[in-house]
């Protein structure tokens, strides 16, 4: 039990020292190119030659930035598809590039729309993202406002070729169109909600009459 109890520790060790060196190595990779950023969320990391993986914000990410929301992190997604569309029609990636992902955020609608294939994790794949449980677990929790655990039954890898994402540039450009009215549409209603008029004393606080 004693032995059992201390390779769990080790484990839970290895994988909050794993994940915060990835949280304190956000800055450098970018400055060296590791991280290519494509909106404030998007990122692509070269994994070969013609294959690059898409990642949707790291914890370094979330915690410098008040995107928070599926609504928001969408908008994200789109902005940043839409810019990659146009790095490749810039010849800045081959359009036979593979680009792939893990995803458990969106549904199979959403990233078909945008012309995504999804399939289950491998055995390899699923050992990686097993690192990366705990750490997302906090994450989809700052997304959403509440605590939430990521359903393993919806993980899946989302993957398609540059050409296909290139078929889909007007639907990645309505979408970010639009969430992009929306999210300002709500940033002005905040601004000119007015402020809660102070409580003089003595008033009730019923709204009887």
């Amino acid at each position: 039990m004693t032995t059992i109890l201390s390779a769990l520790l080790w484990l839970l060790v290895f994988i909050v020292t794993y994940r915060f060196l990835r949280f304190i190595t956000t800055p450098l990779f970018v400055k060296l190119g590791i991280y290519t950023y494509h909106s404030q969320m998007l990122f692509t990391v070269p994994i070969w030659k013609k294959k690059r993986e898409i990642h949707l914000g790291t914890s370094y990410d979330f915690f410098r930035t008040d995107i928070v929301g599926s609504r928001r992190m969408l908008a994200s997604l789109s902005q940043g598809l839409l810019a990659l569309c146009e790095a490749i029609e810039q010849g800045k990636y081959p359009k036979d590039l593979l680009l792939r992902g893990t995803t458990y955020y969106f549904s199979d609608t959403t990233l078909h729309r945008f012309g995504f294939h999804t399939r289950p994790l491998r055995l390899i794949e699923a050992i990686f993202f097993s690192l990366n449980y705990l750490e997302l677990c906090i994450l989809l929790s700052l997304s959403k406002q509440r605590l939430t655990f990521v359903n393993t039954d919806s993980v899946r890898i989302a993957y398609c070729r540059a050409e296909e994402l290139l078929r889909h540039k007007e639907m990645c450009r309505k979408y970010a169109n639009m969430l992009l009215k929306e999210n300002r549409s709500a940033e002005m209603q905040r601004e000119t909600m007015p402020a809660l008029l102070p409580i003089q004393s003595g008033a009730s606080d019923s709204l009887a009459a």
